[in-house]
């Protein structure tokens, strides 16, 4: 659908499609039907032009705002080489303290989280080893209930080869 055209029908037995709105047109039983926009369509365009208004408008304006002015300075001998160079500076020397501040925020949240980690670990690992403190244990008693019906086997076994003369 274009926008600004609206798209008409003749509807028939007075059925319309809940998407469609009905205009009468003043011809009895006849009604042309427009097509309207979805809400989600009409909030998209809506928003399109708030971005528009709110945004690239006064960026816009700023940016040919702020090159008039340097024009102007450049034509009133205000445009030297060496202000232009300390006002570069100046602009630099702003982003370098900018990013310094950004690198010092990370680094102090790198601290914190650190602190953070330094305190949660040892309650952690005191849970985990009374967890696993009784393993050891319970490992013994079952390699000895694994190996206690083959030694006592292997001990019957010596008794009766050492019963009966065979000795190894």
């Amino acid at each position: 659908m274009r926008r600004g055209k609206a798209i008409v029908a003749h509807s028939t037995a007075g059925v319309q499609s809940p998407d469609l709105e009905a205009c009468y047109n003043g011809q009895g039983s006849k009604k042309k039907v427009r097509a309207t926009m979805s809400s989600k369509t009409i909030r998209a365009t809506r928003h399109r032009s708030q971005v528009i208004r709110q945004i690239w408008l006064p960026f816009g304006g700023g940016m040919v705002l702020i090159a008039g002015l340097a024009a102007l300075a450049g034509w009133a001998g205000l445009g030297t080489a060496g202000l232009w160079a300390d006002i570069a500076l100046v602009w630099l020397t702003a982003l370098a303290m900018i990013a310094g501040v950004i690198v010092l925020a990370v680094m102090v949240g790198a601290v914190v989280a650190s602190e953070w980690v330094m305190r949660w670990i040892p309650p952690q690992a005191a849970r985990l080893h009374h967890l696993v403190a009784p393993i050891p244990a319970g490992v013994g008693r079952g390699a000895d209930a694994l190996v206690g019906p083959v030694i006592v086997v292997l001990s019957v076994g010596s008794a009766l080869a050492r019963l009966f003369g065979r000795r190894r």
